[in-house]
C-alpha cells in the first residue's frame, strides 16, 4: 500500500492527540466533560469540519477547488497553475496543480465569500490512474458576509482559515488516509469580530469511492475515520462512520454520522440526512439541526 507524507491533514496508524495551538499544556480526553454550553459551541463549529473532511479528498480530483474555480466572480485574483497536458492518467488528478486567491470574491446567494491563501494538489503518480495524491492549504481564509445583492457586501457574518495537508494511499478497493487539519472559525456579532474558536484534528481511517462511472476516484466516496479533536480548552474523541458525499452536493456529506465524545459518557452526534445537512444529538436527546 503507497503512502506519502503530508504537512497538514496526516491520518496516522494509531489514534493521535492533538495539540491545540498556543496552549501551554497539553489537554487530554477525559479532562474534563463535554458540557451543554460546549456542545453548543462545538455545534456552530462541527458542521464546517465534516464539510473540510470531505473537501480533502475532493480536492485531489475535480472537487472543491475546481468547483470553486468555475463560479462568476465580483471581483479579486483566482489564478490556477497547471502545465498543459499535465493529467496523462485522466484520472482527474493533476501531477502538479496551484490555486491562489487573493480576494477572490464570489456571490453564493445568501452571502457573499471572499477567499485568500493557497492550495495545492499533486498526483502520486501521473502514469497511474489508481495511484493517490497529496492536497496542501495553506492560510485558505474564507471572509463570509451578508448579501445585500448586487454584489454588495452586508456586514461580516463569519472568519474560517483553514490549514490541512492529506495523503491518500490507494489500494486496488479502498485507501488510507492521513489527514492533519487546523481550523480558526470567528463569529462576527454586527460586523466586529467577537468570538473565535480554534480546532485542530488527526485522524487514520480509510476511504472507500464510489463506482459511479469516472475514472475520478475521489468525488464521491465513504469515510471511516478515527482521530482526535482538539478545540478550545477541551479535547475529544472523534468518530466519522460511513460519512458519504457525491459530486452533485459539493458543500458536504450527505449522509453517515461524526460523533464527539469526552471520554465521560457524554457526546454530540451529527447524523447527515441531507446535502450538507442533518441533526444533533447531546447525550442521547435531540438538540436541534443544521
Amino acid at each position: 500500500m503507497r503512502s506519502q507524507n503530508l504537512a497538514v491533514w496526516s491520518w496516522s496508524s494509531a489514534l493521535l492527540l492533538l495539540v491545540l495551538s498556543g496552549c501551554g499544556s497539553t489537554p487530554s480526553v477525559g479532562s474534563q466533560p463535554l458540557t451543554q454550553a460546549q456542545a453548543n459551541d462545538l455545534k456552530t463549529v462541527a458542521p464546517y469540519l465534516g464539510s473540510a473532511l470531505v473537501s480533502g479528498l475532493r480536492g485531489g480530483g475535480k472537487g472543491a477547488v475546481g468547483q470553486t474555480l468555475k463560479q462568476s466572480y465580483l471581483g479579486g485574483t483566482c489564478s490556477v497553475s497547471a502545465p498543459a497536458n499535465s493529467d496523462k492518467d485522466q484520472d482527474g488528478i493533476p501531477v502538479n496543480f496551484k490555486a491562489s486567491f487573493q480576494d477572490c470574491t464570489e456571490d453564493k446567494l445568501l452571502f457573499i465569500q471572499v477567499t485568500n491563501g493557497n492550495v495545492s494538489i499533486n498526483d502520486a503518480n501521473d502514469n497511474d490512474p489508481q495511484s493517490g495524491f497529496t492536497s496542501k492549504a495553506t492560510d485558505l481564509r474564507f471572509d463570509f458576509y451578508a448579501n445585500k445583492g448586487g454584489g454588495n457586501k452586508g456586514p461580516q457574518l463569519f472568519r474560517m482559515v483553514d490549514n490541512w495537508e492529506v495523503t491518500v494511499g490507494v489500494t486496488s478497493a479502498s485507501a488510507s488516509v492521513d489527514y492533519q487539519f487546523s481550523v480558526a472559525l470567528t463569529h462576527f456579532n454586527n460586523g466586529v469580530a467577537d468570538k473565535t474558536w480554534n480546532g485542530s484534528l488527526r485522524f487514520t481511517g480509510s476511504y472507500i469511492p464510489e463506482n459511479d462511472g469516472n475514472l475520478d476516484r475521489f468525488d464521491a466516496g465513504t469515510l471511516n475515520l478515527r482521530g482526535t479533536l482538539a478545540l478550545g480548552e477541551f479535547v475529544l474523541n472523534e468518530t466519522v462512520s460511513d460519512l458519504k458525499f457525491n459530486s452533485s452536493c459539493t458543500a458536504g456529506p450527505i449522509a453517515g454520522k461524526i460523533r464527539f465524545d469526552d471520554g465521560l459518557g457524554n457526546f454530540l452526534e451529527l447524523t447527515y440526512t441531507g446535502c450538507n445537512s442533518g441533526t444533533f444529538t447531546y447525550n442521547a436527546s435531540g438538540s436541534g439541526s443544521f
